[in-house]
């Protein structure tokens, strides 16, 4: 089987497990890959590598055969993708992130990323896209715009805004109030770089200028660190499974998981996302944070 080289990706895991053989690299080069209908490279190939694999029916947890080199490399992916961690002391390190009206603009950002995460099941992709523009702020809800397409847009499902609901039952966790005095410390600060409809999410440090998709998932394995998590085996893409994995402990209904994920199958949730829940000591969102 050729696949894309995308550890990130969550069926990276059963993959490796099914490899009865080294996997061989397929060295980048020109027209290697190419749309069926034309010449065309596929645009995949920017940005990863093929990888060729010779795989068995059956899930092999025995890397003893393998290279030494290659079993170092792919065990931390195998193991990275057949559970997740527990949601609790995440929460527990967020509702200390208090008063939000004193806390420093790095602690209130990173807390205000890591509830955007959790209560959306988002990407990081989806984060970053966040713009202040036409935002709209009820005592409902907030609506905030996205600047672009996002990963999970197809025929159909094509989202334009994230809806953040507030959370009665612990303030601590309340997503919308956190961002609204995270809207009130900034404001002033967009005032001086003149970018007031610009990104939602913006640097707590000079010049405070909107952040790229990296920073944001290296924040958010920096809550995870700070709060017990072993971030070097979760890494920010594993926010969507450990939320929507606590949802469903928490019998949340599968369609409205898959609802609020953006994912058209229920194959795809129970394939790649429902995971064992690794124990460290709207209805989505109540499940999520109760």
């Amino acid at each position: 089987m050729i696949v894309p080289f995308w550890l990130s990706q969550p069926w990276m895991g059963a993959l490796l497990r099914l490899l009865v053989e080294d996997p061989i690299i397929i060295m980048r080069r020109k027209k290697v890959l190419v749309w069926p209908l034309s010449t065309e490279e596929h645009p995949i190939m920017s940005h990863t590598r093929l990888m060729a694999c010779l795989l068995s029916g059956k899930a092999c947890e025995n890397l003893a055969s393998w290279k030494p080199g290659t079993s170092k490399q792919y065990r931390s992916h195998i193991n990275r993708y057949k559970d997740t961690w527990d949601v609790k002391p995440v929460l527990t390190k967020l509702k200390q992130l208090e008063p939000l009206q004193s806390l420093p603009l790095k602690e209130l950002t990173l807390k205000l990323v890591m509830l955007m995460a959790l209560t959306q099941a988002a990407r990081v992709q989806t984060l970053h896209l966040l713009v202040l523009k036409n935002i709209s702020i009820k005592e409902e809800a907030i609506s905030v715009w996205l600047g672009d397409n996002i990963k999970q847009c197809r025929p159909g499902f094509n989202i334009q805004s994230v809806k953040f609901f507030p959370y009665t039952k612990d303030e601590s966790l309340c997503v919308c109030r956190t961002l609204r005095t995270y809207l009130e410390k900034t404001e002033h600060l967009r005032d001086e770089t003149g970018k007031k409809d610009g990104r939602l999410l913006i640097s707590f440090i000079k010049p405070h200028k909107p952040v790229s998709r990296d920073t944001i998932a290296r924040w958010i394995k920096h809550v995870l660190t700070i709060s017990g998590i072993d971030s070097t085996k979760y890494t920010a893409s594993s926010v969507r499974s450990a939320a929507a994995s606590q949802a469903r402990s928490m019998s949340v209904p599968i369609r409205h998981i898959m609802s609020k994920a953006g994912w058209s199958r229920e194959s795809t949730f129970a394939k790649h996302y429902n995971k064992e829940i690794v124990q460290e000591g709207d209805p989505f969102q109540d499940a999520v944070l109760d």
